[in-house]
């Protein structure tokens, strides 16, 4: 085992969040948002607890969200 196979892989917490997302809007609508580029950066230092990874998922809702308006 490497130290590369325990890292953990942030951007699938933003992944949840957009799935969730994308879910939610489905629901509301037929129109399905076909492009979405986004990047992520801030100053939540890792292994923070729970503020870190529940702040990835958050933005991944709120981006979709705000995508979709």
């Amino acid at each position: 085992d490497s130290l590369q196979d325990h890292q953990v892989k942030w951007y699938k917490y933003f992944l949840c969040g957009l799935i969730e997302g994308t879910e939610l809007i489905a629901k509301s609508t037929k129109d399905m948002i076909r492009n979405l580029n986004t990047s992520i950066w801030g100053t939540i230092p890792p292994a923070a607890g729970l503020s870190s990874s529940s702040a990835l998922v958050c933005s991944g809702v709120l981006a979709i969200t705000h995508a979709d308006k």
